[in-house]
């Protein structure tokens, strides 16, 4: 099993289907005035879905050694957005709400996550890559 496929395709489903929920509220994402954990809005939201809809393509449409380098990739992306958020949480004006901390734990962890399982979705890549160079040059 392509451990690294099912994490990231996991990670994309998440992303969109909680991207999209956030928009009706009342849960565990949205408006912290409605008693949510983690503040959103509409722009967050979006962010959301659409780096849900990046994890899924990797995971789907993308193998080997590329998409392992794509699920780093998101990781360092996820890494990067924390610290943006954790330097101005309303994303220099963009979204309306300022993230809390429980999203910059959220967006960190994904971060750190996601690379860590990239690495090792690269390196084992590259063993089968050299194990099958091996096997034909037997």
């Amino acid at each position: 099993m392509n451990w690294g496929r099912a994490y990231i395709t996991a990670a994309g489903v998440i992303g969109v289907v909680t991207g999209l929920l956030a928009f009706l509220g009342g849960g565990f994402a949205g408006d912290p005035a409605d008693g949510a954990i983690f503040a959103t809005d509409a722009v967050h939201n979006l962010i959301h879905a659409g780096t849900g809809v990046l994890a899924l393509y990797i995971g789907l449409a993308m193998s080997g050694t590329r998409q392992a380098v794509g699920i780093i990739g998101f990781g360092i992306l996820y890494l990067l957005l924390a610290v943006v958020l954790m330097a101005s949480p309303t994303m220099f004006g963009l979204m309306q709400i300022e993230v809390n901390t429980a999203d910059d734990v959220l967006h960190v962890t994904l971060g750190l996550v996601t690379c860590a399982v990239g690495l090792a979705t690269y390196r084992k890549q590259i063993r089968l890559r050299h194990d099958g160079a091996l096997d034909r040059a037997r």
